[in-house]
């Protein structure tokens, strides 16, 4: 049988039924109802079969393809896609191992002598920065905007306090017209 060589990595099993339920009931040998696979060996990616579900054990070596071959170029495309599929859980497994690696180091110092070349470290840098610069910025305008109105506050007391002379003035000037009006 092929298929009874297949390594373990090679096959994913299906229980019964596949993701639509259209599996069809289908006996091996020895009457037993075969298992649904999915054979993922570069000359049949992805292809579905039906095997005796005793064939690791040398069963009755039944074995019948459930879905058509695919073409050359379907082939090669779901290839290449695990390939790449493959590198990529490569590199998230080495990033996982420099994650867990930055995470137990203790000093920030440490951290940052690691990464101190690295585009993420630069950015950082630059954000913080921009933050300070912000911040600093923001302050600097802040105060400008407190001594602008302090500085109108003191026109507003000075202009308070020549109105208020002013009326003073006014008052004294009825005053003399009210008295010379009586005389």
């Amino acid at each position: 049988m092929a298929a009874g060589s297949s390594s373990s990595t090679s096959l994913t099993r299906r229980c019964m039924n596949d993701e639509q339920g259209e599996t069809p009931h289908i006996l091996c040998y020895c009457g037993l109802r075969a298992t649904l696979w999915t054979s993922w060996k570069e000359t049949n990616p992805s292809r579905r079969f039906f095997s005796c579900p005793k064939f690791r054990e040398r069963g009755c070596d039944f074995f019948l393809w459930h879905d058509p071959e695919l073409s050359e170029r379907t082939k090669g495309i779901i290839n290449d896609l695990k390939r790449d599929n493959k590198k990529l859980q490569m590199e998230i497994s080495e990033l996982k191992k420099s994650n867990m690696y930055i995470e137990s180091a203790v000093d920030c110092n440490v951290l940052l002598d690691l990464v101190n070349n690295s585009v993420t470290m630069k950015l950082s840098d630059e954000i913080c920065l921009l933050n300070r610069k912000f911040r600093v910025d923001e302050m600097i305008l802040l105060k400008e905007r407190e001594m602008e109105l302090e500085a109108k506050i003191v026109i507003l007391v000075e202009d308070k306090e020549v109105l208020a002379l002013e009326l003073y003035h006014v008052k004294e000037e009825k005053n003399n017209l009210e008295q010379r009006r009586k005389e």
